[in-house]
């Protein structure tokens, strides 16, 4: 009876297992969604600009200028957050895998010998009932490289884009600012 409930738990960490994997992937996707939006939002202007110097000289000048969709960035901001939040349920869940093979351990022997009649029986029960806490530890392992490999790295290079992004529209504001007040000098 042990040997059948120990595998009986071993199936369900690994399902739970299999599906937080599907949902990780799926979350990598949505997060590639989200990145690939920034060459949408960041928009270059190609500038020229010709200057007589006191020569006579005509100077060329080309240079780009970065502008930042205001209207995608927010709706782009608002789909990361939404996501975001369900990438920090399944980030946490990962900790579950570990406590649930343990739990299982623990239930194996006491159910196998709880009463500490036979020893030998006990002892039989317990090779068994590591097997879910070996399973638990592996689905663990394997979804926390996912999670730091694939998603979590995606999440860092989206709050990074956001960041260079803010940091274009503080500039463009600051620079607006002081052109209106050299216009009202």
């Amino acid at each position: 009876m042990t040997a059948a409930l120990n595998i009986v738990i071993c199936v369900i960490i690994v399902i739970f297992g299999v599906g937080e994997l599907i949902m990780l992937l799926s979350m990598s996707k949505e997060m590639d969604d989200i990145h690939d939006k920034f060459d949408e939002i960041n928009e270059t202007k190609n500038l020229y600009n010709e200057m007589v110097e006191g020569s006579g000289d005509i100077v060329t000048q080309g240079y780009s200028v970065k502008k930042i969709n205001q209207a995608l960035l927010e709706e782009n901001r608002d789909k990361y957050y939404q996501k975001y939040a369900k990438y920090v349920v399944l980030s946490q869940l990962i900790a579950l895998f570990p406590l649930l093979g343990i739990l299982g351990t623990v239930w194996g022997l006491v159910l196998s010998g709880g009463s500490g009649s036979d020893v030998t029986e006990m002892m039989n029960g317990l090779g068994m009932a590591l097997w879910t806490t070996l399973i638990g530890l592996f689905c663990s392992i394997i979804l926390k490289f996912v999670d730091a490999t694939m998603v979590g790295k995606k999440v860092n290079l989206i709050d990074a884009k956001f960041e260079q992004a803010d940091s274009i529209i503080d500039r463009q504001l600051i620079k607006s600012e002081i052109k209106a007040a050299v216009n009202r000098i």
